[in-house]
């Protein structure tokens, strides 16, 4: 009788498998003859959505982000009254954002497969909008991190991959790309500083000369962006543009939108940088605080006041500074020749031109 028993629960035991995997078997099939892998894995151009205007600022980090950001952000209503809707920056850093980032990180084919639950992630932040005629998604960590752009890989060394498979996750919207650029001096110091407000960074000059290996700068990155797109889909500004005239910048990427910028870059501290007395601040506490506290503690460090004198971090070897604007004036003029938008600092009669090295012109 026992084993009578125990040949009755085998037999009940194989049924069930084989009922289970004849089930789960139909289902691949009838996908298999509808579409084959891609909608196996779940092609996010099938996903309903309507489809509507998205436009994606990409950054870069340390090009006044934080800026626009907060203005988009305290202004959601006026927005979304003009018919723009503006993703909660918060959640897409919670849920879509690090996924995004650790699936290309993996490679292409990785990133492909991730696809599924990538769009799940996003979908909910891009809702089908109804009378939204625009979306406006801003990250510039879509771009990557500040320190993938060492270790001599040039600037947002895999944006090709990134910016494709965001392209192809809003494959059923029009997509438009929005980038701002910055003189490289500024550019280096400053991001220079983020990364020393989070982690041990390298000594400085060893860090200009490991970002000096290789050649690939702005243009590179914004010829990643109009091979994807087309120039006609490619917006590039100037951090210089931006820090005189911020109005003509959300005009650009927020256009009919109802909003009048009366406050600059300038006047107010957005994720300011370390100055020269936190920056060694970090470097003593480097070994005695925790990767989290030390994170924390650049956050406090960048908003306290040190008394004078504190000077700013600069690049000072006159080679340097020379070799760096040539550079930034080469990029600029190969962006203008790839024929997409490009919004930069313009003369006035009788006034030069804002240098490379990032300041302005009184009155200019």
């Amino acid at each position: 009788m026992a084993q009578a028993g125990r040949s009755r629960k085998r037999i009940s035991r194989r049924f069930t498998v084989n009922k289970t995997l004849t089930m789960n078997a139909a289902p691949r099939g009838r996908l298999a003859k509808a579409g084959g892998l891609g909608l196996l894995l779940g092609n996010p151009s099938s996903f309903p959505q309507a489809h509507m205007l998205i436009h994606v600022h990409l950054g870069a980090h340390k090009t006044g982000t934080s800026f626009l950001q907060k203005v988009l952000r305290d202004n959601r209503a006026v927005l979304a009254a003009n018919g723009i809707l503006v993703p909660d920056l918060s959640e897409l850093r919670a849920g879509f954002t690090p996924r995004f980032d650790r699936a290309v990180r993996l490679g292409g084919v990785a990133a492909r497969l991730s696809e599924p639950l990538l769009a799940a992630h996003l979908r909910p932040l891009i809702p089908a909008a109804g009378a939204a005629r625009l979306a406006i998604v801003s990250d510039e960590n879509l771009s990557g991190v500040i320190n993938d752009n060492t270790k001599g890989r040039g600037l947002y060394p895999a944006a090709a991959l990134r910016a494709k498979t965001l392209a192809h996750l809003l494959s059923a919207h029009e997509v438009h790309w929005y980038v701002c650029i910055r003189n490289y001096a500024d550019y280096l110091v400053s991001a220079y500083l983020q990364g020393a407000s989070r982690r041990k960074m390298p000594d400085f000059d060893a860090y200009l000369a490991d970002c000096m290996r290789s050649e690939r700068g702005w243009a590179d990155w914004v010829r990643d962006l109009v091979d994807l797109a087309g120039p006609d889909r490619v917006t590039v500004w100037t951090y210089e543009r931006f820090r005189r005239s911020p109005q003509a910048i959300f005009d650009a990427i927020a256009p009919n939108s109802g909003l009048s910028i009366t406050e600059g870059l300038a006047s107010l501290r957005i994720n300011a940088s370390l100055t020269a007395k936190g920056q060694t601040v970090m470097r003593l506490l480097d070994g005695h605080l925790s990767p989290g506290e030390l994170t924390r503690m650049g956050r406090m460090l960048k908003r306290f006041t040190f008394d004078a004198p504190d000077e700013k971090l600069a690049v000072t070897d006159p080679a340097l500074l020379r070799t760096l604007a040539e550079r930034y004036r080469a990029d600029r003029k190969a962006i203008r020749a790839m024929g997409c938008r490009f919004i930069d600092v313009r003369k006035k009669p009788g006034r030069k031109a804002a240098r490379d090295t990032g300041r302005t012109i009184p009155g200019g």
